[in-house]
């Protein structure tokens, strides 16, 4: 399970067992979310955040740079 605030709503959400073989309880990952459904996202495991990162209410205006997205294009093609 992991949860997720956006607009200061909370939202609460599961992966599967086998998803991913880096993910670790209390760490921050980024995750990915239709604005128009943010209970519709998904939590991309290829990144930990460090523990002190803050952040935005409204998500990021441009993608940060520990992103690639060919790298997110290939993890939801595969998804």
């Amino acid at each position: 399970m992991y949860k997720y605030t956006y607009k200061n709503v909370s939202y609460k959400r599961g992966i599967g067992e086998s998803s991913s073989n880096n993910l670790y309880v209390g760490k921050k990952y980024y995750i990915i979310l239709n604005k128009n459904k943010p209970k519709n996202a998904m939590l991309l495991p290829f990144v930990i955040l460090p523990d002190s990162t803050r952040s935005p209410n409204n998500g990021w205006e441009e993608m940060p740079k520990e992103l690639n997205l060919n790298q997110i294009r290939t993890f939801l093609e595969n998804y």
